[in-house]
């Protein structure tokens, strides 16, 4: 790592939702809907499901209902509606067009949030992610998520060079990183590659005390014992309080081993 890097700056995690911001409803009439924060009026919040300009109309909703969308919530919300049997209708009625706005919501967020992902930065890579395949979407929503608290990350899946050899790939994106991030599941611990990637990271943790691994775990399963040694974060109960958790164990960049 060049002695002029600057990782970038974390901004705080916070619960609270601001105006303009893309919301989750977390409870009520209108739980798990995807909509935009427009104002506060009289101690209520003003959600559109959908934009301002494309939508069906408002509704007011108590402040303690709603949190930020994470990437998981619209991942998960855009099956739901993508799966909805009147979806499919000929005859939409007045639901049918709203859910159609809020998918619309959900698509230009996502959209959004991976261009943000992939614009090409004059800095290093801050964060290495090492997952297997059968975990990339909630790998994909956690990274994304990080990303947009001021963390950059290196994604096999978006940062891989097509014909480039996979060690040469995970050597150099772990070279340019100053943290790793390891999703930790069943089949990510009986993945070969994924445990390369990880015991890799440990190794340079031990050589670089600055270099942090946040081992992640994403469902039940035993930490290996090398791995147990960090400060772990855990999305199992609370997808949004973990990635809060990871995100507070990067900045912090003292997560060593125990040895």
């Amino acid at each position: 790592m060049s002695d002029d890097f600057v990782p970038p700056t974390i901004r705080t995690l916070s619960l609270t939702a601001e105006e303009g911001d893309i919301v989750f409803i977390t409870r009520g009439p209108h739980k798990g809907r995807i909509g935009t924060l427009d104002d506060f009026e009289n101690r209520s919040a003003v959600v559109y499901f959908g934009t301002i300009t494309r939508s069906i109309g408002y509704y007011t909703i108590g402040p303690k209902s709603l949190r930020p969308a994470t990437m998981q919530d619209l991942l998960r919300r855009n099956d739901e509606i993508s799966g909805a049997t009147f979806m499919q209708s000929h005859e939409p009625n007045e639901e049918h067009v709203s859910l159609l706005y809020e998918k619309l919501l959900i698509l230009d967020t996502l959209h959004q949030r991976h261009l943000s992902h992939l614009t090409p930065s004059l800095n290093k890579k801050n964060l290495f992610f090492a997952f297997c395949s059968a975990d990339r979407t909630i790998a994909k929503s956690i990274c994304l998520d990080l990303c947009e608290l001021g963390h950059e990350a290196w994604f096999y899946e978006a940062d891989s060079t097509g014909g480039a050899p996979f060690i040469a790939q995970m050597n150099a994106g772990i070279e340019d990183a100053n943290a790793m991030v390891v999703v930790i599941s069943r089949s990510s611990l009986s993945s070969k590659a994924v445990r390369l990637e990880w015991t890799t990271g440990v190794t340079k943790s031990l050589a670089d005390p600055t270099f942090v691994v946040v081992p992640v775990i994403v469902e039940d399963c035993e930490l290996p014992a090398i791995l147990s040694a960090f400060s772990f974060a855990d999305v199992r109960d609370d997808y949004w309080a973990g990635v809060g958790q990871t995100a507070r164990l990067l900045a912090a960049h003292s997560a060593e081993p125990e040895l």
